[in-house]
């Protein structure tokens, strides 16, 4: 199995985890809406950010960029990466941006 196919496969279990009411909840934080055909809840967005966070390290970031990032985080620089961008709209859901 690649690393993609295991990515999708723990996110499964851990969606099996949860009750269908809490994963109704989860799913009224939104995290985008505009030109969808409707919004888009906040942890697939965060999840989809952090995906791609993937494709940047592997094809865009330039190696000095990483390289910062990996004496920032010694040996978790793409570790770091993925976190950072993967909460970058964590503020969503805070009360004050629902309103």
């Amino acid at each position: 199995m690649n690393a993609d196919a295991d990515r999708v496969a723990a996110f499964d279990r851990w969606r099996e985890s949860i009750d269908d009411a809490t994963w109704a909840r989860i799913g009224a934080v939104w995290g985008k809406c505009k030109g969808l055909p409707a919004s888009l809840p906040l942890l697939q967005h965060l999840l989809d950010t952090l995906c791609v966070a993937d494709l940047m390290w592997e094809h865009y970031l330039p190696p000095n960029v990483c390289d910062r990032l990996d004496a920032i985080a010694p040996a978790r620089g793409r570790s770091f990466f993925r976190w950072l961008c993967g909460v970058h709209d964590i503020g969503k859901c805070s009360p004050a941006f629902a309103s």
